[in-house]
């Protein structure tokens, strides 16, 4: 209800604001002080920091940590203004907790700024891997006997250096949009990340550059700018100076595809920074990826069927191969086929063949062709098989491949005799002759329509 009013009867316009005070002493600032960032093997020291401490007698704490992460090996006396401060003892209470005791010698006790205690560990953990350093059961006391209120801080410390990737796709469509993460590694207490993003302008464009996430929370962009029109510079930073813990990305980029199949880009990460909320640098390292345009090309197709889908031991069964190629140019390949044994007597089993397979051969433009195949006197033990036919190139055409599956019924063939026959290696009816004879019918089919090709 405050009012303020000038000599001309007016209100003075006022804003006013409340203080607060406390009963009793304020407690001390009792902080944990480790590096952000430790390395694979390394020692290092984390301080147990006091700021203006008056008459410290004798003291007490408990810090916990993760030991497959990081270990202690040593603790030495801590100092305030230049006076030490003894550590009387230090022991283990479990493999994840050592208990320090503080004790000064004479009345006068200690006063001032520092550190109550220095403890030394050594990194037994690996890359991104995080240990909390939590302080607990603190005692602090004074030369009347007199408890010393404190408040008490843990931190935390990560192996490192984290990791910083380009999260993007191999291949993209022409004209098509995608999206881009820069993926980081495990991180403690990040609030502010800086990097230049570089790429070929003529094959993809940035459209739209959005927050990034580190475990839910998201980690806003406070700027990105062209610094050219082959890069953008992005800054991300979280607001009211607070740090995140864990692991995401630091931004989220949409690329628009402006080249054609076959161009290529580097997404190049470069100036790379990330800052904790103290203002403190966390080493990272920082990786590129690769981004291509992808050709679209159309490949002869293959299908190969059966001309029935069971038989009766002794049947002649019939191979229908059938090839298509749509393209407006010949096209040099190979065509080979394989037996399969999946199933045997109602037992799952694994029996594969390759038998045949032509020399490269001429496919006509445009053309169509068909190769039949006869499997005379089929004796197999009952069960469920197939045959597979493929199709591949001399320069590296992706694979088409079409499998036909059909069964035989039941035999003289007992399961065990059946199983031992096929892991034995030994070839099921028909022959080797009669594959012999299928090769050469292919090849001489094959033959035939390369001299159409040409």
């Amino acid at each position: 209800n405050g009012l303020l009013v000038n000599t001309d009867a007016e209100e003075i316009p006022a804003d006013w604001t409340d203080d607060e005070v406390l009963v009793g002493p304020i407690p001390v600032k009792i902080e944990v002080k480790a590096p952000a960032v430790v390395n694979e093997g390394e020692t290092f020291e984390a301080t147990i920091d006091v700021d203006k401490i008056a008459e410290l007698n004798s003291g007490q704490f408990d810090l916990s940590f993760d030991s497959d992460v990081v270990n202690v090996v040593s603790v030495a006396d801590g100092c305030l203004d230049g006076v030490a401060v003894p550590v009387d003892k230090w022991e283990f209470v479990d493999a994840d907790t050592i208990r320090v005791i503080l004790e000064v010698s004479g009345i006068a006790g200690v006063s001032g700024t520092g550190n109550l205690a220095k403890i030394n560990f050594t990194v037994v953990g690996e890359r991104e891997e995080r240990s909390v350093l939590n302080i607990s059961n603190g005692l602090l006391v004074n030369t009347d006997a007199e408890e010393i209120p404190a408040d008490w801080t843990d931190d935390e410390v990560l192996v490192g250096p984290t990791e910083v990737r380009v999260n993007a796709p191999e291949e993209v469509e022409e004209g098509e949009t995608f999206d881009v993460t820069i993926d980081v590694g495990s991180v403690v207490n990040l609030n502010i990340a800086q990097f230049d993003l570089s790429f070929d302008s003529d094959v993809v464009e940035v459209k739209e550059v959005a927050a990034g996430c580190i475990d839910d929370t998201e980690m806003p962009i406070s700027a990105w700018n062209p610094i050219d029109s082959n890069t953008i510079r992005v800054i991300s930073e979280l607001s009211g100076g607070a740090g995140v813990s864990g692991s995401g990305y630091l931004a989220k980029i949409t690329f628009e595809v402006k080249g054609e199949g076959g161009d290529e880009t580097t997404l190049d990460l470069s100036n790379g920074l990330l800052y904790n909320n103290e203002g403190e640098e966390l080493p990272a390292d920082w990786f590129d990826a690769e981004v291509s345009v992808k050709i679209e090309i159309e490949i002869p197709t293959i299908t190969v069927k059966t001309d029935k889908a069971v038989y009766e031991p002794g049947e002649t069964q019939k191979i229908s191969l059938t090839v298509e190629n749509s393209l407006t140019r010949a096209v040099q390949v190979n065509l080979g086929m394989s037996f399969h044994a999946f199933e045997v007597a109602g037992e799952p089993y694994l029996y594969e063949w390759e038998f045949l397979e032509t020399g490269l051969f001429w496919l006509p433009a445009e053309s169509v062709r068909s190769f039949e195949l006869p499997v005379e006197g089929l004796v197999l033990p009952e069960g469920e098989y197939a045959w597979s036919a493929y199709l591949e190139n001399v320069v590296g055409m992706t694979i088409s491949e079409s499998v036909a599956k059909f069964s035989v019924r039941a035999t003289e063939f007992e399961s065990s005799t059946a199983t031992n026959t096929l892991a034995a290696s030994t070839v099921p009816m028909p022959n080797e002759e009669v594959f012999r004879e299928m090769r050469a019918n292919l090849n001489q089919q094959a033959a035939s329509a390369e001299v159409l090709a040409r």
